[in-house]
């Protein structure tokens, strides 16, 4: 079993405007490939984007682990403190502070904050020491 955190910044930096022609370049994409649009929104970056946000509004409340900037790793700590309120990283564009986290989940953040690093360690042992 491997313990290597996978941070994940792919939206991070992206203002509104650079996500709505992501999300409409990979619907019309999508389209081609599928013929439909499904849950992709649509063509144009505006339906693209609000069918994309819908989503992210739909599981933003079950992501409750959060870490602190100095958490993260060294060569992106300076990035991450200049974020500003156009960017999707500083507060999800305001479902940070509006966000009602449900108890279940904030449990689960803090199981894979403290006891997974733990978990892990401990199943690394036994691994190493019984093969």
């Amino acid at each position: 079993m491997v313990n290597i955190p996978i941070y994940q910044y792919e939206s991070t930096f992206r203002t509104k405007e650079i996500l709505e022609e992501d999300r409409a370049r990979f619907a019309r994409a999508w389209f081609r490939y599928f013929n439909t649009y499904e849950s992709r929104g649509g063509s144009t970056p505006e339906e693209a984007y609000n069918a994309w946000f819908e989503e992210i509004k739909k599981r933003y409340s079950k992501h409750s682990f959060r870490l602190e900037i100095e958490d993260h790793p060294k060569f992106i700590i300076k990035k991450l403190s200049t974020l500003d309120d156009n960017q999707f990283g500083k507060s999800a564009f305001g479902l940070a502070d509006i966000t009602k986290f449900k108890k279940k989940y904030y449990i689960k953040g803090l199981r894979e904050k403290y006891l997974n690093p733990i978990i892990y360690k401990n199943n690394k042992q036994y691994y190493l020491t019984n093969g």
